[in-house]
């Protein structure tokens, strides 16, 4: 997608500004604006037309809502105008301002958002510096380089850093203060709690009884509390009701007072005020209408219109009026124009004499025709030069041409500067030559200074950067063996000492939980049930003997020496039920003990393995420091251990880096000193004078400007020369064309003016004059015609007028006939008009008279029925007169009002009382007086806080009964696990988490690396050209190689074929590395998807001159491809672009202001 036109409507401080990017071929587009000229502003109107206006913008414009514009091609030729506006929705608009959907940008966009075309397509100096160090951050690694071009963002390196800062925060393997770690320990603390802990039984029949006990005395309380209540609720209840049953009282009697009402109809009284005021209002109407239509008919008989002058047409009339003005007017002009008619005649006889004849005669003799007339004038203005003034300007041009001859003569011999110049161009490529000894000074004092931050660390190597190279060191194979052997035996060795600390507590443990079992109570074990039985089974065999006749005596003193053999039997046999009834009762404490025994014994016989495993353990490590002292016998070194030599072996080898990368600047800056001292040698002989590089190319440029000066001297002198010459033929061309083009005309003006008299010689100004004063006498003489006819018009235009009134006073004004015209015309306008105006109004009053006689008719009979229907009301009502009515409603009034007001008292009371009726209201609180109420109710109150008070005291004893019961009925074990549970959640969190940043760098790397292998060989082969343009040669490419860690790492290779890594090079070289990644990852981008404009915002600003001229030539040539928008706001470099790239190349865009306001305007 290319913006073939940015239109800035109003945006900013832009109104009606409009960039065009279209026409011709592809070429860099540099749009240029000084500070504070719009750039930044254009720069932002980009993004926010293709995706939005954000809400808080600081592009508010001061005259109009915000607009943006532009005109859209997509890569496969379509195109698209639209407009965005800022708003909440509906924002894209098409060229006709109707709202377009965001899906229509789509296939332009090619699926970019907003913040991938920032980061992605937007680049300034400071997000190139970012980039450059972000290649350093990432030490090189080509993945996480190509990664960071492509996406344009913060540094891979670093987010990775922070997801691993991050999941370290939550665990380490042998860490004890991450959160993971920390509750791991605490998990198993309440693991082996619950292990350790036991179920006791416990008695709870006395706590049931105190229980119940409160209980009862509970209800005993409840049971006062709401007898009080009831009879508070009664005596607040009498407090309300009593004052509303005493008003319901007396509305009754009222009523019976009141006696038997008539019914009268709903809205009666209503009715009969109505009808009353109708009948008033119909009454006094009446007597205003009787007066007016007396005086109408009075007033009709007084007035007489005359017929005559009513039946003259009006048209007629207004006409006359119209010529009585006229007519007046008329006679009034008739002196002045009489006057004007002798005046142009006098004036017409005086212009023919000063022509020498009669009016007559000059009338005759002085006509043209109009074309004569302008063909005359036409000559007498185009009257030819007089050659001689030519004929002078050809003799000063000679003179001037012959000047010009002897000016080119003056001028010395030119002189050969070719070698001078030959010279001058090498040494200009040298002029940054002490920039370049600089960046060798800096760079070589980096090394320095990094070289030894590393050799301060770098034991137990002692000495200097040189020393470093002769190491004899073993082979990075053979010490990350013995690292990972050195883990793997101090793993070992801590897992061996690890489980003997668990095996030790665990012992400890076991033996402290047998003991503490022991002393709590004897706990029977079966080896004693056996024996008890055993003896059991040999009493009851001797019993049984004995039973059966047989001897026993001696069995029975073996079996019990003391006591009788019935005795001791059942001594037996109640022993044996005793343990085994013991071992039934406490099953858990003999399971317990056993359990305990054996793990005794076999934590003994696993401690014993631990040694011997700890033993062996000793005679490996002994014999892995014997063999790792010998690897580094060569080296002569004592090693420390293989982790810390692992970082020495890879500081050594960056150290030895570093070593040859110093050698390598060291001689590069030499060399570049021996190349200015030949320059200045070279100078030196060329100028006869010596000094400084830089003196003499400014002493051999001047000496180039001088003789460069002298020829273009030269080259103007002999241009004025040829010019002069050129005018010299020019004047002698022109003076021959002057002398035909005179004899011309002296024959077309003689023909010309013979008609007047003239001849070819006659002064073209004579003739001009006699033709003037011709002119003027005919116009003088038209004129005196005019004044004739207009007189002879008036005087036939008042005879008309005279026979006209005459007419019409005959017939409608006999009166009027002595009078003059005039007058009398005047006079029956007049009388025509009063006569219309009496007319008029004896018309208007007898449609009056006819209106009011109809509404006085009207009147009556609405006064009649008014009438009927209130005698119809009051027949209704049973009521003789008027008066007698109202009465009647007076009385059915206060009868309702004292009904509704009973009612109201009823539904107060029932709503008071809880639905009681007034009778049984009135029954409950027969005998019940307020003053009763008011003097018991704060009793029961105090009363009832009491029992408030001991049955809270009851409750809570109640619950304290409650919970101790529920302590006795739970137990310790049910504690021990809900522990253990609650620390697993509390760690299952965390370790979530913890996977997801695991998952979270894990993906991020394997994505790294699958750009990496799509893209690495494309990207990196143009980005190797476009940095080899971008430096002239100095590195020639760009090579991806295998380091530690089997990473594959980026170096810059120089024109030698010497690889350098990226610390090794300049902070420009590195700005341009980073640029040519960018350019060639854009590049690849439009091989695949819809191409975007790339959008650069004094990207080049830290560039000396040689890298801005490459930096512009290499995208000019990405712009054939992708649209480059360069914005700028340094005026140097538009010029070195002009002077860099050709017109086809290159479109310059300025933006500038237009006036001491903020409005800005553009062009290209």
């Amino acid at each position: 997608m290319k913006l073939a036109v940015l239109r800035l409507a109003s945006f900013g401080p832009f109104s009606e500004v409009e960039l065009d990017f279209s026409g011709g071929e592809p070429a860099l587009h540099v749009v240029f604006g000084p500070n504070e000229a719009g750039k930044s502003t254009a720069l932002r109107a980009i993004s926010d037309l293709l995706f939005g206006i954000p809400e808080r913008t600081r592009d508010a414009h001061t005259h109009a809502a915000l607009r943006i514009g532009a005109r859209l091609i997509a890569q496969d030729g379509r195109e698209i105008d639209i407009a965005r506006r800022k708003g909440r929705k509906n924002t894209l608009l098409d060229a006709s301002g109707d709202p377009l959907p965001e899906e229509v940008l789509l296939p332009f966009l090619g699926g970019v958002g907003a913040q991938g075309f920032k980061l992605g397509f937007g680049l300034d100096a400071a997000r190139l510096r970012q980039g450059a160090e972000a290649l350093l951050a990432g030490d090189g690694a080509v993945g996480q380089i190509l990664f960071d071009a492509a996406t344009g963002g913060a540094s891979v390196e670093r987010v990775m850093g922070e997801l691993r800062r991050q999941a370290d925060e939550l665990f380490k393997p042998r860490a004890k203060n991450p959160r993971i770690n920390a509750a791991i320990a605490e998990y198993k603390a309440a693991k082996d709690k619950l292990r350790d802990r036991v179920h006791l039984p416990e008695a709870w029949e006395r706590q049931q009884a105190a229980l119940a006990r409160a209980r009862a005395e509970r209800a005993e309380l409840e049971g006062a509390q709401g007898e009080l209540g009831r009879e508070r609720l009664k005596l607040e209840r009498a407090k309300l009701a009593l004052p509303q049953l005493a008003r319901h009282r007396e509305a009754r009697v009222a009523l019976e007072a009141l006696g038997p009402v008539p019914v009268l109809d709903r809205g009666a009284r209503e009715e009969r005020e109505r009808l009353s005021t109708q009948l008033a209002e119909v009454r006094s109407a009446l007597a205003q209408l009787e007066p007016r239509i007396t005086d109408l008919k009075q007033r009709s008989g007084q007035v007489v219109v005359p017929a005559a002058l009513v039946e003259i047409d009006a048209a007629r009339i207004f006409e006359l009026s119209q010529r009585l003005g006229s007519q007046r007017k008329a006679r009034a002009d008739l002196p002045k124009v009489r006057a004007q008619l002798d005046e142009q005649t006098r004036q017409a006889e005086a212009i023919a004499a000063r022509l020498g004849a009669d009016v007559a005669e000059a009338k005759q003799r002085f006509r043209l025709t109009t074309a004569q007339s302008a063909r005359i004038q036409e000559l007498c203005t185009q009257q030819p030069a007089d050659p001689g003034e030519l004929q002078a300007e050809v003799e000063a041009r000679a003179a001037r041409h012959a000047a010009a001859q002897e000016r080119v003569a003056e001028l010395p011999p030119g002189e050969d500067t070719s070698e001078l110049a030959r010279v001058v161009e090498g040494a200009r490529k040298l002029e940054s030559a002490a920039e370049r000894r600089g960046e060798h000074e800096r760079a070589l004092a980096k090394i320095a200074q990094k070289a030894g931050r590393l050799l301060a660390s770098h034991a137990p190597y002692v000495g200097d950067l040189a020393g470093v190279l002769s190491l004899a060191l073993p082979p990075e194979e053979t010490i990350d063996r013995f690292a990972e052997e050195h883990q793997t035996l101090a793993r070992e060795r801590e897992q061996v000492a690890q489980e003997q600390r668990d095996v030790a507590q665990r012992t400890r443990d076991a033996v402290e939980a047998l003991e503490t079992l022991v002393r709590q109570a004897e706990v029977p074990t079966l080896e004693e049930l056996a024996h008890a039985r055993a003896r059991r089974d040999a009493g009851w065999h001797i019993v049984k003997q004995g039973l059966l006749g047989g001897a026993v005596d001696k069995d029975a003193r073996a079996f019990d020496p003391e006591r009788a053999l019935p005795d001791a039997f059942e001594d037996a046999q109640t022993r044996a039920d005793t343990v085994a009834d013991r071992l039934r009762r406490e099953a858990t404490d003999v399971a317990r003990r056993a359990q305990l025994e054996a793990e005794r014994s076999r934590l003994d016989v696993e401690r014993e393995e631990l040694e011997a495993r700890a033993a062996a353990q000793q005679s490996a490590a002994a014999d892995f420091e014997r063999r790792w002292h010998a690897a580094w016998k060569a080296s002569g070194l004592t090693p420390l251990t293989p982790t810390e030599m692992r970082g020495f072996a890879k500081r050594h080898a960056e150290l030895c880096e570093l070593a040859e990368r110093h050698a390598e600047i060291a001689a590069e800056r030499d060399a570049l000193t021996r190349e200015e001292a030949e320059r200045v040698a070279e100078l030196s002989a060329l100028l006869g004078a010596g000094g400084s590089l830089a003196e003499l190319i400014r002493r051999a440029e001047l000496r180039l400007e001088q003789a460069l000066e002298v020829d273009r001297e030269r080259e103007r002198r002999a241009q004025a020369q040829q010019a002069a010459a050129e005018e010299l033929s020019t004047a002698r061309q022109r003076a021959e064309r002057q002398r035909a083009e005179r004899e011309e005309w002296r024959r077309s003006f003689g023909d010309a003016v013979a008609p007047l008299g003239f001849s070819a010689d006659s002064s073209p100004r004579e003739v001009l004059a006699v033709l003037s004063e011709a002119r003027d006498l005919f116009a003088k003489l038209e004129q005196a015609e005019s004044e004739g006819a207009r007189i002879a018009g008036i005087e036939r235009d008042a005879r008309e007028f005279e026979a006209d009134v005459h007419a019409l006073v005959a017939t409608a004004a006999p009166e009027l006939a002595e009078l003059p015209p005039e007058a009398a015309a005047d006079r029956l306008v007049a009388a025509h008009r009063e006569a219309l105006t009496a007319r008029d109004a004896q018309e208007q009053r007898a449609r009056e008279l006819s209106e009011k006689e109809d509404e006085l008719g009207a009147l009556r009979a609405r006064e009649q029925g008014l009438s009927a229907a209130l005698a119809e009301l009051c027949r209704r009502a049973g009521a003789g007169s008027l008066d007698e009515l109202r009465e009647m409603e007076e009385r059915a009034e206060q009868r309702a009002k004292l009904l509704e007001e009973r009612q109201g008292i009823e539904r107060a009371l029932t709503e008071a009382s809880d639905g009681l009726t007034v009778a049984e209201l009135e029954r409950e609180l027969a005998g019940v007086s307020r003053d009763d109420a008011k003097l018991r109710l704060p009793e029961i109150e105090r009363e009832l806080e009491e029992l408030d008070e001991k049955r809270e005291a009851l409750l809570g004893h109640i619950a304290t009964l409650e919970q101790a019961l529920l302590r006795f009925e739970s137990t310790e074990g049910e504690e021990a696990a809900l522990e253990l549970e609650a620390k697993a959640a509390a760690v299952q969190a965390d370790v979530e988490r913890w996977v997801r940043l695991h998952l979270a760098t894990a993906v991020l790397s394997r994505e790294i690396e699958r750009y990496r292998q799509e893209n690495q060989g494309p990207v990196l082969e143009r980005a190797s050209a476009i940095y080899s343009r971008l430096t002239h040669g100095r590195y020639v490419g760009l090579t991806a190689e295998v380091g530690s860690g089997d990473r594959v790492v980026l170096h810059a290779r120089r024109a030698d074929e010497k690889p350098v890594e990226l610390d090794g090079l300049s902070d420009g070289a590195r700005d341009q590395l980073y640029l040519a990644l960018r350019l060639a990852t854009l590049e690849r981008h439009a091989q695949t998807a819809e191409p975007l404009p790339l959008v650069l915002d004094d990207v080049l600003a830290s560039f000396d001159e040689e890298r801005t001229a490459a930096a512009l030539s290499v995208l000019a040539d990405v712009a054939q491809t992708t649209q480059v928008l360069l914005f700028t706001h340094h005026a140097h470099l538009v010029e070195q672009a002009k002077s860099v790239l050709g017109k086809a190349q290159l479109r310059v865009h300025e933006l500038r202001r237009t006036g001491p306001g903020p409005e800005l305007r553009a062009s290209s």
